[in-house]
């Protein structure tokens, strides 16, 4: 299961603000005005709580008995926004 996901804000309509977040391979970096990362930290152990629970990251869900937290943070690009 992959623990970090890239994201980034494409303007689409010249107003210097993103209309959308699509992976690299989708956006054209000459309208790119801003960047969101997201992570998720799990323990490694599968024991740590008594119940199990499902959460999903990157369109992905699991069930175990892991914890874990989400994070996640949108950043400017230099230059690009107002």
């Amino acid at each position: 299961m992959r623990t970090c996901k890239f994201l980034y804000g494409e303007d689409t309509d010249s107003d210097r603000s993103p209309n959308r977040y699509l992976p690299a391979d989708q956006v054209n970096f000459a309208n790119v005005v801003s960047a969101r990362i997201t992570l998720q930290a799990r323990s490694p152990s599968d024991n740590l709580t008594l119940t199990s629970r499902t959460y999903s990251f990157d369109n992905q869900s699991v069930t175990d008995r892991r914890m874990a937290r989400t994070f996640t943070t949108t950043v400017g690009v230099r230059n690009r926004l107002p």
